[in-house]
């Protein structure tokens, strides 16, 4: 499942009505970033609003609109607000347990991990001490 969305914002500005919007892949942003950018910040780069005018003052101050939204992204918007933290800690999560699912396919020949709880337990946690501390390569 892709999670993405197509966010935007209108605002008026010194007697000009502005629409501005981005389509964000938010798993591209995953991947390259590890974090979702602040979508506000995102909108003034995309049409060159300077960070420090008062046109970005009042795009900020607007509350963002979503639109085809796709994936499980959807369960992180509330009234206008995209919970990106949350997002990213799942999104974390889910690639965790895609990672977890391909190495015991691959060595162990298990197609559904899911049905042994204890074996995705033991290799989730084996992950997790692996990105805090990373091992020699093991051949064996």
């Amino acid at each position: 499942m892709h999670n993405r969305f197509i966010v935007g914002v209108e605002f008026s500005y010194k007697g000009e009505n502005f629409q501005c919007e981005a389509e964000l892949d938010l798993d591209e942003c995953m991947a390259k970033l590890s974090t979702i950018p602040d979508l506000h910040d995102l909108l003034a780069r995309r049409y060159g609003i300077d960070a420090y005018s008062y046109q970005y003052e009042v795009l900020a101050s607007e509350e963002l609109q979503f639109f085809q939204v796709e994936g499980f992204a959807a369960e992180y918007i509330h009234a206008g607000v995209f919970d990106g933290e949350g997002f990213a800690a799942r999104w974390r999560e889910e690639r965790s347990n895609q990672l977890i699912a391909e190495i015991a396919r691959r060595v162990l020949g298990i197609t559904e991990l899911a049905a042994q709880p204890l074996l995705k337990q033991a290799l989730f946690e084996a992950y997790r001490a692996g990105q805090a501390t990373p091992l020699p390569e093991v051949h064996s």
